[in-house]
């Protein structure tokens, strides 16, 4: 947690980094830290100083506001939930169709997808076809 919030000295941040680079195993804890303090940020459980240190690295880290915004959407979705369902307003989900129950589709909607590289290369055959028919 001292790592993350960057109090640490420049020989024990060192160490530290070593140590996560040497073995998976500590950088995953280092992940797994950092998820967790981001989650405390967001719910605001941090202390005042360890607030400050947080935001101070936030300054520093767009990949880590980009995750704090994603934790903020994400926790504000799980608690509108969380309310929701209290409240027995959830609605249904949709029901769910049989395997055996497809939309009719056409077979040629197969053949050209959406896939602009397959469209390119049925038309180029085709092409080929119809010249070589010609010929």
């Amino acid at each position: 947690m001292r790592y993350l919030l960057g109090d640490l000295s420049e020989d024990e941040k060192a160490r530290m980094e070593e140590a996560f680079f040497a073995d998976d195993s500590k950088f995953e804890a280092v992940e797994l830290a950092e998820d967790e303090l981001i989650d405390a940020y967001v719910r605001n459980a941090l202390s005042p100083e360890e607030q400050r240190q947080f935001k101070t690295k936030l300054l520093t880290s767009p990949r880590l506001v980009e995750r704090v915004n994603f934790a903020r959407t994400l926790v504000a979705k799980a608690d509108s939930l969380l309310s929701a369902e209290a409240e027995g307003s959830i609605e249904p989900a949709p029901p769910v169709s049989s395997p055996t129950a497809k939309p009719k589709t056409r077979w040629w909607a197969g053949v050209f997808a959406p896939q602009p590289a397959w469209r390119m290369a049925i038309a180029a055959c085709a092409v080929l076809i119809f010249v070589a028919g010609i010929v």
